[in-house]
């Protein structure tokens, strides 16, 4: 799993899924849109929605039954919450 290297803040969703990859491998990149043309699968995160694909970007349609995109959506739904 890449995650791109952008001027945009890093968010608490992306936080907590880098804390709690698990046997997900991962690390940060320079993605391209030629680089994401190569892409099997492309998501979004934030704290509404959790994880969630993306149908296209910039044009460059993805599948939204990916493998990794259910096994990072248990990892999230599964990060026990803070006690308020």
């Amino acid at each position: 799993m890449l995650w791109p290297r952008t001027g945009a803040l890093p968010g608490i969703t992306m936080a907590l899924l880098r804390e709690y990859a698990g046997s997900i491998e991962h690390r940060d990149a320079d993605i391209s849109l030629e680089r994401a043309a190569g892409m099997a699968a492309a998501f979004a995160t934030n704290a509404s929605i959790g994880v969630r694909p993306p149908a296209a970007i910039d044009g460059i349609a993805f599948a939204a039954g990916h493998p990794v995109l259910g096994r990072l959506r248990e990892r999230y739904l599964a990060i026990p919450g803070e006690a308020l």
